[in-house]
C-alpha cells in the first residue's frame, strides 16, 4: 500500500545571492562601561531610584541592546563580534547565522571579565576585527568600533592608529562610535571609576579618519540609537 501511494521527497537547492557587508562589531569592555549616563541635573536619589526601577541602565546594557537591534536589521550582512579589555576576545567571526550572533551578544554581562581584565586596549580590539575580515574576498568589509574611553593599555604589537592604518591598507573601513556623556554617574560601590577619567575623542576620531570611516559621538541612549540607524 505504501509503495502504491508513491511517497516522494523533493529537495531543491536554490542559490541565493546577497549584496551585503562583512561586519565586525568591536566593543569596549572596560570598567567604565559599568557607568550610567543620566539626564543632566538629576539628583543622586533620583538616579539611584531610576537604576533600581530599571529606567536607567549602564553603558554596557545600552550597547548590548543597540547591537542586538542593529543585527536584527541587517539580514544580508555577515556580522561578527569581538570585545576588548586588557586583551581582545572574538565571540564569533562574520556569519549570516544572526541567531548565534544574538546569543553571543546576550552573554555580554558585566561579570564576563574580572575588574583587572577590563582595561582599554583599542589596538587589540581593532586587530581582532582586522584578523576576522582580512580574508573575506571582494565583499565590503567594515569594523564598527564602540568605545567609551581612550586607550589605556600599550599593546605590544600596535598602537591604535597603526592598527587603523593596517585596516586602511587592507581596504577595511572603521566607523568609530564614542559613547557616553561627559558627566557620567556612578553609584557609591563603583564611584572609584570616576577618578582620573579622561576621554580623548580626537584620538578616536583619527582612527576612523585613517581607515576611511566616520566618527560619531552620541551622549545618551537616543543618540546611540540614531547612530546605529545611520
Amino acid at each position: 500500500i505504501t509503495a502504491l501511494a508513491r511517497p516522494q521527497l523533493s529537495i531543491e537547492v536554490v542559490p541565493v545571492t546577497r549584496d551585503g557587508t562583512d561586519l565586525m562589531i568591536v566593543l569596549d569592555f572596560s570598567n567604565s562601561m559599568d557607568l550610567f549616563d543620566p539626564q543632566p541635573g538629576r539628583s543622586e536619589s533620583r538616579n539611584l531610584r531610576d537604576i533600581e526601577q530599571g529606567f536607567l541602565v549602564d553603558r554596557l546594557t545600552v550597547a548590548r541592546t543597540q547591537i542586538a537591534r542593529f543585527v536584527k536589521r541587517r539580514p544580508d550582512d555577515r556580522i561578527g563580534l569581538a570585545i576588548f579589555g586588557m586583551h581582545s576576545f572574538t565571540a564569533c567571526p562574520p556569519t549570516l547565522d544572526h541567531d548565534f550572533v544574538l546569543a553571543q551578544v546576550a552573554q555580554l554581562t558585566n561579570s564576563l571579565l574580572s575588574r583587572n581584565e577590563r582595561g582599554t586596549n583599542i589596538a587589540s580590539g581593532l586587530a581582532a576585527g582586522i584578523n576576522e575580515l582580512v580574508d573575506h574576498g571582494e565583499r565590503r568589509r567594515t569594523i564598527i568600533l564602540i568605545t567609551d574611553g581612550e586607550n589605556t593599555v600599550n599593546d605590544p604589537v600596535f598602537t591604535p592608529l597603526e592598527a587603523a592604518s593596517l585596516a586602511a591598507e587592507k581596504d577595511i573601513t572603521i566607523h568609530a562610535v564614542a559613547i557616553g556623556s561627559d558627566s557620567p554617574y556612578a553609584p557609591p560601590d563603583i564611584r572609584w571609576m570616576l577618578q582620573n577619567r579622561s576621554f580623548n575623542t580626537k584620538a578616536i576620531e583619527a582612527l576612523a579618519s585613517t581607515a576611511n570611516g566616520r566618527f560619531f559621538r552620541p551622549t545618551d541612549i537616543g543618540g546611540f540609537e540614531a547612530v546605529m540607524d545611520t
